[in-house]
């Protein structure tokens, strides 16, 4: 009957809400289009560039997100346990500056399932040695010993980077089975698009309830975090 669900919460199989997830796109990098100074230098490093960097505006985005959560003692981030992250260096980068001032508890997790769809030179990685060389706080993060040396759809079709559902499906698994209660996975507009319908501006927050069905599927429902006075206004 009913009443069952009570004690159901450590089996894990109970529908609802069962994670409050919040989306964070990195910041702004040398290939997005900018109108600002560089020209149409952005697009050769679409084609042409692998795993570009964040601009100095893109690195301040990502510390302005940090400042907001120091400032604000009821910034909803703060509630935040795990930073899944992309193992690009435009996400790395993020997710190390907006959450510099967290510390405590949180984890990082280094993850491929919140790569973006491999569909231009810029979303092909460093390999595994490269990013470490980089970024050596990756060494610390879960995920990256077990990370392949190249961690990107090699094979894949480009049809199934489009709409990589079968991607989308594990990522989502996984985040259900966390421990963690909140979650940021810090990641990219074209794989936040194909999970929410919705394409966010760099470093745009945007909090979900991970919803799981009957059957055992996940789905991210866009929402508003709760308990928060600024974010609870609706902005379109």
């Amino acid at each position: 009957g009913m009443a069952s669900g009570e004690s159901s919460s450590g089996g894990g199989a109970a529908a609802g809400v069962v994670k409050r997830v919040a989306l964070i796109r990195h910041g702004m990098g040398w290939h997005n289009p900018s109108t600002r100074a560089l020209g149409m230098s952005w697009l050769a490093n679409v084609l042409f560039v692998e795993d570009v960097t964040l601009t100095p505006h893109g690195r301040e985005q990502a510390r302005d997100i940090a400042l907001a959560v120091r400032a604000d003692t009821t910034h909803p981030l703060r509630q935040v346990q795990l930073v899944m992250c992309s193992p690009l260096s435009r996400t790395v980068e993020t997710a190390s500056l907006a959450f510099a001032t967290v510390g405590g508890s949180l984890n990082f997790l280094l993850s491929p399932l919140c790569a973006e769809r491999c569909l231009a030179t810029c979303d092909r990685g460093s390999t595994k040695t490269e990013l470490g060389k980089r970024w050596p706080q990756v060494h610390t993060w879960e995920g990256f010993a077990e990370m392949q040396e190249v961690w990107w759809p090699a094979e894949g079709s480009w049809a199934d980077e489009i709409f990589p559902k079968d991607r989308i499906d594990r990522l989502l698994h996984t985040i259900s089975k966390r421990p963690e209660e909140v979650i940021a996975v810090v990641g990219h507009a074209g794989l936040f698009q194909a999970l929410t319908g919705r394409r966010l501006a760099n470093c745009e927050v945007l909090w979900c309830d991970l919803v799981r069905a009957e059957d055992g599927s996940c789905t991210l429902v866009p929402g508003v975090a709760r308990n928060t006075g600024s974010e609870a206004r609706h902005a379109e």
